[in-house]
C-alpha cells in the first residue's frame, strides 16, 4: 500500500503562482491574427499531407506510412491541441 504525502500550501503561494501565471501570458507576443494565420498554414500542410497520403495508398501501399507523421502531426497543430 503506498502512502501519498499531502503538502499544505498557503494562500500566499497560491498568490505567487496566480502572479506568476499572469507575467508569463502578458510576456506572450502573439496576437490573434499571427495565430490564426498559423492555424490555416497548419492547415493547409495538413491537407497535402492527406493528399500525399492517400497517393502513396493507391500507388505505392507498402509506403503509405510515411506520409502518417506529417498528417498526424500537422492535423494536431491545426486543432491548436500542440
Amino acid at each position: 500500500m503506498h502512502l501519498v504525502q499531502l503538502r499544505h500550501v498557503t494562500n500566499d503561494q497560491l498568490i505567487g503562482l496566480n502572479y506568476a501565471k499572469n507575467i508569463c501570458l502578458r510576456q506572450s507576443t502573439c496576437t490573434m491574427t499571427e495565430a490564426q494565420e498559423s492555424s490555416k498554414k497548419y492547415r493547409l500542410y495538413a491537407i497535402i499531407s492527406l493528399i500525399a497520403t492517400v497517393l502513396l495508398l493507391v500507388f505505392v501501399s507498402e509506403f503509405f506510412w510515411l506520409g502518417l507523421p506529417f498528417l498526424l502531426t500537422f492535423t494536431v497543430k491545426a486543432f491548436g491541441a500542440m
